[in-house]
């Protein structure tokens, strides 16, 4: 489930990804980077834990390593959370499995550690899904870093006792390296993975062994599925709706829209730098009025046009994975066109 200019550059994104997606990849960096320096300046934000009646105002840091997520301001009061300690960063308003009592909502994200958990709340989906992004992934290489030096002392144990039962044979040194270099661009390069190059390339991907967290298998699979089509149910105007094909070019900048039933049928091309904000459901409707018929099993993309295109979905998940996953695109691609 998870460097910041401040501490240290991460490695070229460009080297990893294919041309196409290196102006995306550049933007990824940059959103990391931003979410560093925000993080070790430290934030207030509405937070609240598992029996709380309601959220609190609580400061919340990251210190300069990025291993530690401080709730608090300096004081006995204060309190710190190793992220290699979190094992779930989950997004919206479902808890994590295990974690009751706790009210959340659709701009939620909760961190579950051990036996306990916190919630905090965002303005919009773009800033909470940039925090549940970036904090998992720092969190993945915590835990992986962890787990190899774990594995490192079982290795050394096990090198001292055969040394010991040979006679006193010279103990080997272990070569692991814990760093994880490339953490920072795993979920956009789980997505740019199955473009135009990955999708020609993913056995030699998987013979690279990288590992991916749930968010960069999520943002993965749905990637594969847009770039291949799928069919979905858009809500119209007069009350009624139409079944389209719905897919993504292989750059990950548009969408492309086709209504089903006619092959030779116009293809409506949006590109994703002109969704402004993609809202689930129930909050579709709160600060926006729709001419279209939209509930709450509907994802609603707002343009900069002022236009609205929605999706209905039948399963809650499935709309919330695809809520989630195509905001964090839409956020790339318009940060690549305000720097173009």
């Amino acid at each position: 489930h998870a460097s910041p200019a401040v501490v240290g550059t991460a490695p070229s994104l460009g080297k990893c990804l294919s041309s196409a997606g290196h102006a995306m990849a550049e933007e990824a960096q940059r959103i990391i980077d931003g979410f560093v320096r925000q993080m070790v300046a430290g934030r207030e934000l509405p937070a609240i834990s598992p029996g709380s009646r309601s959220m609190t105002t609580t400061f919340v840091q990251l210190d300069k390593e990025i291993t530690t997520l401080f709730l608090g301001r300096s004081g006995a009061s204060r309190k710190s959370l190793a992220l290699e300690n979190i094992e779930e960063v989950a997004v919206g308003s479902k808890a994590p499995e295990g974690v009751q009592h706790l009210r959340l909502d659709d701009l939620c994200v909760t961190l579950n550690y051990g036996e306990a958990a916190i919630a905090f709340r965002f303005r919009d989906v773009e800033e909470r899904d940039t925090f549940a992004l970036c904090l998992g992934m720092f969190a993945d290489k915590c835990r992986g870093a962890s787990d190899e030096e774990d594995e490192d002392e079982e290795e050394e144990e096990e090198e001292e006792d055969e040394a010991e039962e040979e006679g006193g044979a010279e103990e080997e040194a272990s070569t692991a390296d814990p760093a994880i270099d490339a953490i920072r661009a795993r979920a956009w390069r789980a997505a740019q993975e199955t473009s135009s190059e990955g999708l020609r390339s993913e056995a030699s991907n998987s013979a690279r062994g990288s590992t991916l967290s749930d968010e960069q298998h999520l943002m993965k699979d749905f990637v594969k599925k847009m770039v291949r089509g799928r069919a979905l149910e858009m809500p119209t105007t007069v009350g009624s709706s139409m079944e389209c094909i719905v897919s993504m070019d292989r750059d990950l900048t548009n969408l492309i829209i086709q209504r089903s039933e006619r092959k030779d049928a116009n293809k409506r091309v949006l590109p994703l730098s002109s969704i402004v904000r993609v809202a689930l459901g129930e909050a579709i409707t709160k600060d926006v009025e729709l001419e279209l018929q939209v509930d709450e099993r509907c994802v609603a993309l707002m343009l900069k046009e002022g236009k609205v295109v929605a999706f209905r979905f039948e399963d809650s998940q499935d709309r919330k994975v695809f809520a989630h996953c195509l905001g964090v695109l839409a956020q790339g691609n318009r940060r690549a066109a305000k720097k173009r």
